[in-house]
């Protein structure tokens, strides 16, 4: 198959990649992009219930620890968030073609404390890992770790180009900002660090942040190399290319014990199977070939002198 099938144990912590396409700098901070980020994440959260843990908005790429309830709620979550984005980027930027690279990529997390507290930490490493700033609290774009430090909730604007459209259509001249709400993106905290307080958690983060800044620290230091410094990361053409896009292949899970990861990668190859011979028994006319719970079964071939688009075109009599 072209592409890896969507799956997860539902309930269970996911890490999502999204990178922009060509590596281009596209999600370059400014005030104006950091505040379209924050509110359409909140919106994005609002609606779908969706629970994040993390975010953080590098120039080309961004990271999401979440905890969806299904693979269907996450897929609506991250087509409301991406979509936006590229749209309104597209239009800051003048960026008239496709946004991201790919479709997103979502990677389970086993439920072992020191698998969940490492993708925590990795999250919280960028801006510092790749040599841009000193502290995380530093980058200038979109980063959770000054709101979890502080146990604070994010807001950005939302701005509703419907009703402005609408308004427009009616001849009327509407003021953006009159269509413009606030969101504000909630954190929870980590599964495996539910039972801490506030105060406490608090602190684990502060100890993640001070452990991630000391190591890359002494990494600059043996290496004789500088931070780029917020000035010179703000001043980056956002059309420009990564010059040392990753190529490395992403694992099918995130664990410590092999035990473990053996069996969550067990469970995903069983999914793959199951879904394979339902596909082909679909694809050969068998519409009774039922697919494995929470997967997204082909859309049906069109009716003649139907359109494509119609609900009953997409319809599957067993999806999940």
């Amino acid at each position: 198959m072209a592409r890896r099938l969507r799956y997860f144990t539902p309930g269970s912590l996911v890490e999502i990649t999204v990178r922009t396409v060509q590596g281009r700098m596209l999600l370059s901070p400014s005030l104006r992009v950091n505040r379209l980020i924050l509110g359409s994440l909140g919106r994005a959260q609002r609606l779908f219930g969706m629970s994040i843990h993390g975010y953080v908005f590098l120039s080309n790429h961004y990271h999401l620890l979440l905890s969806p309830e299904s693979p269907h709620q996450l897929a609506n979550f991250m087509n409301h968030l991406n979509s936006r984005l590229a749209r309104e980027i597209g239009r800051i930027r003048g960026w008239g073609g496709s946004l991201w690279a790919r479709r997103y990529q979502s990677i389970e997390v086993s439920h072992e404390e020191a698998a969940q507290v490492a993708r925590f930490r990795y999250l919280l490493s960028h801006g510092c890992k790749e040599g841009l700033v000193e502290r995380p609290e530093q980058w200038p774009g979109a980063h959770c770790s000054t709101a979890l430090a502080l146990g604070q909730s994010p807001a950005g604007f939302w701005l509703d180009r419907t009703a402005l459209y609408r308004a427009t259509r009616r001849g009327r001249v509407l003021c953006p900002q009159t269509c413009t709400s606030l969101e504000r993106v909630e954190l929870s905290p980590l599964p495996c660090w539910q039972s801490l307080s506030a105060a406490e958690y608090r602190e684990r983060v502060g100890e993640i942040v001070n452990e991630v800044v000391e190591v890359h620290r002494k990494e600059r230091l043996s290496l004789g190399r500088k931070v780029l410094g917020r000035t010179k990361v703000l001043s980056q053409d956002p059309r420009t290319r990564c010059r040392r896009p990753s190529t490395r292949p992403s694992p099918v899970v995130h664990a410590i014990v092999p035990a473990v990861r053996h069996q969550l990668q067990t469970a995903y190859r069983e999914f793959v199977l199951v879904f394979k011979a339902a596909s082909i028994r679909f694809r050969a006319g068998d519409r009774a070939a039922v697919f494995p719970p929470w997967s997204f079964p082909p859309a049906l071939p069109p009716v003649p002198g139907q359109h494509p688009g119609s609900p009953s075109s997409r319809q599957v009599s067993n999806s999940c």
